[in-house]
């Protein structure tokens, strides 16, 4: 049973460490990356804007509507986490 819990609880604290600095590694390098762009093309339009210029048309296109299919997702799946009582 010692060794059980033992492990439980590194566990638990692995997690915790991962929830911490895991957004920290993952929204540090897109903050600097949106200041970088933003300032670099100072238009309306943000990814959009950005990956139109760079890539063409098309992919600027595809990347409007995966934004626009990633919120509508996103917030239906924090209404089912309100229901589900996770956060």
């Amino acid at each position: 049973m010692v060794r059980r819990k033992l492990f439980t609880e590194r566990a638990t604290a692995r997690g915790i460490l991962i929830l911490l600095f895991l957004p920290v590694l993952w929204c540090l390098p897109t903050a600097f990356m949106i200041g970088e762009l933003s300032s670099a093309l100072p238009q309306e339009g943000g990814y959009y804007a950005w990956v139109r210029r760079g890539f063409g048309k098309f992919l600027g296109f595809q990347e409007a509507w995966l934004s626009l299919a990633a919120s509508i997702f996103d917030m239906a799946i924090y209404r089912r986490a309100e229901r589900w009582s996770i956060i």
